[in-house]
């Protein structure tokens, strides 16, 4: 029996893989959307997040918690290298965390958002705060006194551990960055513009500093009552011998934003930031040496517990652990982290997902695992279809044609007789099935792709996705709001182009004469009349969107920076869901009662659509 649902978003065009990247300032927007709550989005790939990571701490059990943007909280257990994530209790971006002791600490974040943990980090508290400005930096003296910084100036003070906190004047508009205790009663702050302001009372009063520079200052540190570190944009490194009274240059001879510094005793602390780069010192700061980190990711905070158990975290989820003083660093991230631009299932629980490098992920439990499946291709792929659980098509760059008879475990080259681009891919059955390039030609076969016989569009814009309602009818769309339809299996292609110059990415069908086709710019276009005309349809955003899939009356359309919109109207009205990733998501796929979106750096998030939701499946 013909499988009835063949359509899905396709993937990127050819240079869209831009990767953005926290600025330490003000990356993103809170997230405030006033989202529905028809589908719960969890993350499957890569472990923990694939989130920017923005702080952490380490207790002195070996434990570890570290937190990040769309409310991301992931923390290690003693003697345990798996991270893993928490329940998410905000949708607000999180900035920085802090423990007072074993179990209690605090976590800040956008719109004034605190946290309150008293188990170590396994569960978190929303607390009343005073602001809603955006908290940037949270430390603690002892067990009670604690102070937070952020935006516009705003500075909170708790005495009570965290439990309730009181917005005190700093005297200053800028925004403020990183926060320390150089004493029980000396706090220093820094900040947008290279603010500086002390505090001699525990952060009760505050008065302006000097630091001697006019860029922004991310994070001060310090080793001891009197000698500290601040560090910043443009390679800056400032050291203190008098408690934050003054402020000497030190060398870095690197020009990039350095975001974290920390001290581990007296003598040693460490410093991370841009491009992966890591530095140490051992005598309190008066020099500073490089290390390798592994990585070139931008680094965005780094603890430590003792001189020896540290943890760094960084863009799209990063984190690095040491035992050895930072002597080596060991990745802690766990699943593939290449893009992924493809995704198919053909039950509820078996799918596939395929990217650049060859990448082909395999999962036969609904995403709890997915597996690598060697390939013996390095091409970036672009499309993945399969007929049945054993037989699967994948194509991408180079003109690669990959086939499958078992389920992925091994593949076998086939050809088109083209170097071109595919973009997509899909089989009506076993032995019959397309596939676009950006060339503007679409392929066919009737004999599962042993031939293919190429048919032009009669246009030389790309192709960039294409489906089928049954053996017979069929859309493709592409560049510059390209629409082809075929009612004769792909034999001939006639142009249903209207007068939009959109880029169409995704394409997928609701009835044999109803589709939806999505792009950029937040583009929707919905036909009823078999793409006799297509009419575009309010998506209440501007983001780029690249992927569409629809079953019964649901519909899921991804894009960029996390997009993810539901319809339950047959594409009528659309929505936004909360996907918790700040990644751009490239292709979606509904199976039963889940849906799957991937992305960039190896994104796999399952959606499920939630009981008392009103979706009929």
């Amino acid at each position: 029996m013909f499988h009835t649902r063949l359509s899905f978003g396709a993937a990127a065009l050819l240079a869209c893989f831009a990767i953005t990247v926290f600025d330490g300032t003000a990356f993103g927007e809170t997230a405030s959307a006033p989202y529905n709550r028809i589908i719960r989005w969890e993350q499957q790939n890569p472990l923990p997040a694939s989130n920017h990571l923005t702080g952490a701490w380490v207790l002195s059990d070996g434990s570890a918690v570290a937190v990040g943007l769309f409310g991301t909280i992931v923390r290690s257990a003693a003697g345990d290298t798996a991270w893993q994530p928490q329940p998410r209790v905000t949708e607000n971006h999180l900035r920085a965390v802090a423990f007072i002791d074993e179990r209690a600490g605090v976590c800040v974040g956008d719109a004034g958002t605190i946290l309150r943990t008293a188990d170590g980090g396994l569960s978190w508290t929303n607390v009343p705060g005073p602001t809603r400005r955006d908290l940037r930096a949270v430390r603690f003296f002892g067990l009670k006194v604690g102070a937070a910084v952020g935006s516009g100036g705003a500075v909170l003070r708790t005495e009570d551990g965290g439990a309730t906190w009181r917005e005190q004047p700093s005297g200053t508009s800028q925004d403020l960055f990183g926060v320390a205790f150089a004493s029980e009663r000396a706090v220093v702050a820094v900040g947008d513009a290279g603010k500086v302001l002390r505090s001699f009372d525990g952060g009760l009063t505050w008065s302006a500093g000097s630091s001697g520079v006019s860029h922004p200052l991310f994070s001060v540190a310090f080793a001891d009552a009197k000698t500290g570190a601040a560090v910043g944009d443009r390679g800056t490194i400032l050291r203190t011998e008098n408690g934050g009274e003054s402020w000497t240059p030190q060398n870095s001879n690197f020009w990039y934003p350095l975001r974290a510094v920390t001290f581990a005793g007296p003598a040693r602390g460490f410093i991370v930031g841009a491009r992966g780069i890591f530095f140490r010192t051992t005598d309190g700061g008066r020099t500073w040496s490089t290390g390798p980190s592994g990585v070139k990711k931008e680094l965005n905070g780094i603890a430590f517990a003792g001189e020896k158990k540290g943890v760094v975290v960084g863009a799209n989820g990063t984190v690095l652990a040491t035992l050895d003083g930072a002597v080596t660093w060991k990745t802690r991230t766990r699943g593939k982290e290449s893009h992924l631009a493809a995704v198919h299932f053909v039950e509820s629980q078996t799918g596939w997902a395929a990217g650049d490098e060859g990448t082909v992920l395999r999962t036969t439990d609904g995403g709890a695992l997915w597996t690598p499946l060697a390939t013996e291709s390095n091409a970036s792929f672009r499309g993945i279809w399969f007929s049945d659980p054993r037989t699967g098509t994948v194509v991408g760059f180079g003109g690669i044609i990959r086939r499958t008879l078992n389920g992925g475990d091994t593949w076998f080259q086939q050809s088109a007789g083209t170097g071109a681009q595919f973009m997509g891919v899909r089989f009506v059955d076993a032995l019959t099935g397309a596939t676009v390039d950006v060339e503007g030609t679409i392929h066919t076969t009737m004999s599962a792709g042993d031939t293919w016989v190429a048919r032009s569009s009669g246009k030389s814009l790309p192709l960039l996705a294409v489906g089928f309602f049954d053996a017979s009818t069929g859309t493709a769309v592409g560049g510059s709001g390209t629409i082809l339809r075929t009612v004769s299996g792909g034999n001939d292609w006639v142009d249903q182009s209207g007068s939009g110059t959109t880029d169409l990415y995704g394409v997928a069908f609701i009835s044999k004469r109803s589709a939806l086709a999505v792009g950029d710019a937040g583009t929707i276009l919905r036909t009823e009349d078999g793409g006799g005309t297509w009419s575009p349809v309010d998506a209440g955003t501007a983001e780029h969107l690249r992927g569409v899939d629809f079953d019964h009356e649901t519909g899921i359309a991804v894009g960029f920076n996390g997009t993810a919109l539901v319809t339950t109207d047959e594409g009528r009205t659309w929505s936004p869901t909360f996907s918790g990733t700040t990644q751009h998501l490239l292709a979606v796929a509904i199976a039963g009662d889940s849906v799957y979106a991937v992305g960039y750096n190896g994104t796999i998030l399952r959606g499920v659509i939630l009981p008392g939701s009103g979706v009929s499946r």
